[in-house]
């Protein structure tokens, strides 16, 4: 069983998800997933209502940097059931996780994003939330910028802390951007022409070394 139906099953048995099949699709537009497969918040959710947008990504659970838990209420007042699934399969990605960086505990306790931003202004949260990029549902990038002139860059690594944990060993230069314990700055998960994804030089964002 893939990894994005055992997230699916997970959400059906905390009966947090009423599905149709998963194999059900629906005339509506797909959810927005860029071609490198990295999902990004503010493409994914584009066209839902605000409030309902912030509920829902305040709501995403994360353990060691990875979706395991989704409140679905949001999504269902505006989106059929079939719109749902596609959000929630863009989120759960199809590819096992890497086998190696791995976060050095695998029992990391979850942590919702509106805890993990409790304090931050609103308005420098929700940028924060929108620009979120996901691969197979683990963070890969964000964009720091507005966070660390709201909070100061001390906060803002101790905030990406407790969104994906220290990853045992130091990580490599990446161009531009010097990566340390997990988050490489000034850089975000991209690719490049047909290359691999990597972290790539972009001012003002943080790629997790798990980009790949």
């Amino acid at each position: 069983m893939n990894r994005r139906n055992r997230f699916l099953i997970a959400l059906l048995s905390l009966g947090l998800f009423s599905s149709p099949s998963l194999a059900q699709t629906s005339a509506s537009k797909p959810a927005e997933v860029n071609t490198s497969g990295i999902v990004v918040l503010k493409d994914l959710l584009k066209g839902l209502p605000k409030d309902d947008r912030v509920e829902f990504m305040l709501n995403l659970t994360l353990s060691a940097g990875t979706i395991v838990s989704v409140y679905t209420a949001p999504l269902k007042r505006s989106r059929n059931k079939g719109q749902v699934t596609q959000i929630l399969d863009a989120l759960a990605g199809t590819d096992p996780p890497p086998s190696n960086g791995q976060p050095k505990s695998a029992s990391a306790s979850p942590m919702r994003l509106a805890d993990v931003l409790q304090g931050v202004p609103e308005a420098v949260r929700n940028e924060f939330l929108d620009s979120l990029s996901f691969k197979d549902g683990s963070v890969v990038s964000a964009h720091v910028g507005a966070l660390k002139r709201a909070v100061g860059d001390k906060k803002t690594v101790e905030i990406l802390a407790l969104l994906a944990p220290p990853i045992e060993g130091i990580p490599g230069k990446e161009p531009k951007g010097l990566c340390g314990n997990g988050w490489c700055d000034d850089s975000a998960c991209t690719a490049v022409n047909s290359a691999p994804l990597s972290c790539q030089p972009r001012t003002d964002w943080r790629c997790r070394s798990t980009c790949r």
